[in-house]
C-alpha cells in the first residue's frame, strides 16, 4: 500500500489525511495540481470590452494576452454584461462572488 494518497483531491480534503484518504497524507503533486485548478478558476485579471459592454473575467493577464491573440474563448472564465444605467465604477465582492455597480467613485466609498 502506497504511503501517500495519490488521487484528485477537493478542498475538504484534508491534505495529512483523513476518511477519503484512508488516513494517508495526500501526496504533493495532488496539492499541487489542486491549487493549480483552484487558480485557474479565480479571477486574476478583469478587462472591460466597452465595445460589447461586457467584462470578461481571465485568470491572469497572460491569459487574457493569449486571449487577444487567439480569440480562445475557453480562456474566459466568465462573462457579465455591463447594465446600460451609467453604472461607472464596478467592484467585485469575492467573498460573496458578485459584483458591484456605484454610478461613481464617491458613491462606493
Amino acid at each position: 500500500m502506497p504511503l501517500t494518497w495519490d488521487e484528485k483531491i477537493n478542498k475538504n480534503t484534508a491534505w495529512g489525511g483523513d476518511k477519503s484518504t484512508f488516513g494517508r497524507p495526500v501526496s504533493g503533486r495532488r496539492i499541487e495540481e489542486w491549487i493549480k485548478e483552484s487558480l485557474n478558476k479565480s479571477f486574476g485579471y478583469i478587462y472591460e470590452d466597452e465595445e460589447n459592454e461586457k467584462y470578461l473575467c481571465f485568470s491572469d493577464k497572460s491569459d487574457y494576452i493569449k486571449y487577444t491573440q487567439t480569440l480562445d474563448s475557453s480562456l474566459i472564465l466568465q462573462e457579465y454584461h455591463l447594465p446600460k444605467s451609467g453604472i461607472g465604477y464596478v467592484y467585485e465582492d469575492f467573498d460573496k462572488g458578485r459584483f458591484l455597480g456605484f454610478i461613481d467613485e464617491k458613491r462606493f466609498k
